[in-house]
């Protein structure tokens, strides 16, 4: 799931390479497998009560 709201954020591009890898190992022992993104930015009408928040700062 990535939050990116325009160019790819480095959380995407992690996914994009952690979902290449897993398919990457799975093809190598006979397994076929399907990657779907979901990005949270595009449900926001389908999830109303969700919004982004940063991590608290340090004190």
């Amino acid at each position: 799931m990535s939050a990116g709201g325009g160019c790819p954020r480095p959380t995407r591009l992690l996914a994009d390479w952690v979902a290449e890898a897993v398919c990457r190992s799975l093809a190598a022992g006979g397994v076929r497998a399907e990657v779907e993104v979901l990005e949270s930015h595009r449900l926001r009408t389908t999830l109303p009560g969700v919004q982004p928040t940063a991590a608290p700062a340090s004190i």
